[in-house]
């Protein structure tokens, strides 16, 4: 078959093509726990920075925070940086059940080192569970979507699914349903807040992928001027000059009104340790509602604000909310782009 260039589609589908049939049968510890990692990079993160590393070593894996890629301006605390690393483990750690391991997970496992969030090792073989094998088969289909969704709600049955899978993790799932119009408030508030300060803007339009090659950043963002929807490629100069804070405010009111569940994850304490259960249990979420033809993103703003975050743990009841998450029907959107997975691995 004659060679050709890769399409640009074919660019950005690359990393998510990985494919259990890539799997080489007689894998020694060091090329399953390799294998694994390449699951582990389809995780979310915000503005899509892929703030993780990896440094494999004969008998395990260490997935190390990428701190050199953590947003200054938005998060502050690094809090959305680890708990997407805490995605990457719950997929690597399924990515491992399905090739028929059991998972030793060491979470913070040297003090000394506050950026080496786990270390994850093999501790025997075993069958997958069905409930596993079904999560696992979401992580190349997971997509986020920053559209509006249908004002569908989810089905009750499926919630509390969702409720549990987050409480196996360490955090508590909070459902937003009668206060919903104050965590909206929050949200556009936020919204506000964040676009009227130049160093947010720029911060943000460094991350916006436009129409460039590069394998990082927001896919999609457009804004509105007026009646205007201006197109991708023009939207990091117009979010560096302008205030755009009403129209992103308006958008957003139109997300929170078209999800079919709004819904905060949280947990007992405020540490390293919970964020990474925030992000375990935050990736289940997603696959699981994934697996339903559900549609996920994240509304984030008001926890990226100190004052705005305590008033929404009032409003939901949370001791300490560490994410907005929306989840509804609607169309899949393209994969995100993903850098090569060579990048990710450290010596």
């Amino acid at each position: 078959m004659p060679s050709h260039a890769m399409t640009h589609d074919e660019e950005i589908r690359g990393p998510w093509s990985v494919d259990l049939a890539d799997f080489p049968p007689d894998a020694g510890t060091h090329e399953v726990l390799a294998f694994a990692a390449r699951f582990g990079l389809l995780a979310p993160s915000p503005h899509n920075t892929q703030p993780w590393l990896f440094h494999l070593h004969d008998a395990h894996l260490d997935v190390i925070g990428d701190t050199s890629r953590g947003l200054a301006v938005s998060d502050p605390y690094d809090r959305e940086l680890v708990i997407s690393c805490g995605s990457v483990i719950t997929n690597i750690t399924l990515a491992l059940s399905r090739l028929g391991y059991r998972s030793d997970v060491v979470v913070m496992p040297d003090p000394r080192d506050p950026e080496l969030y786990a270390r994850i090792g093999l501790a025997g073989s075993a069958e997958p569970s069905s409930d596993d094998v079904e999560l696992f088969e979401q992580i190349t289909r997971r997509r986020t979507s920053r559209v509006a969704f249908d004002e569908r709600r989810l089905p009750d049955e499926l919630v509390t699914r969702l409720a549990r899978d987050v409480m196996d993790a360490g955090a508590t799932l909070h459902v937003v349903d009668d206060r919903r119009p104050t965590v909206c408030d929050l949200i556009t508030e936020a919204d506000r807040l964040q676009m009227a300060d130049p160093h947010f803007r720029r911060e943000l339009a460094a991350w916006l992928a436009g129409r460039g090659d590069r394998a990082d950043g927001i896919p999609e963002f457009s804004v509105e001027i007026g009646h205007l929807r201006l197109p991708p490629f023009v939207t990091p100069l117009v979010v560096r000059t302008f205030d755009i804070g009403d129209g992103k405010a308006a958008y957003d009111t139109e997300l929170v009104e078209h999800s079919g569940l709004l819904a905060v994850i949280a947990t007992p304490r405020d540490d390293v340790t919970s964020r990474l259960s925030a992000g375990r249990a935050l990736q289940k979420v997603l696959l699981r509602a994934c697996a339903h033809d559900v549609r996920s993103s994240f509304l984030n703003q008001p926890i990226e604000i100190d004052s705005l975050r305590g008033r929404l743990a009032t409003a939901v009841g949370a001791a300490n909310p560490q994410l907005v998450l929306r989840l509804g029907y609607g169309p899949s959107p393209s994969p995100s782009r993903r850098r090569d997975p060579a990048e990710f691995f450290v010596s």
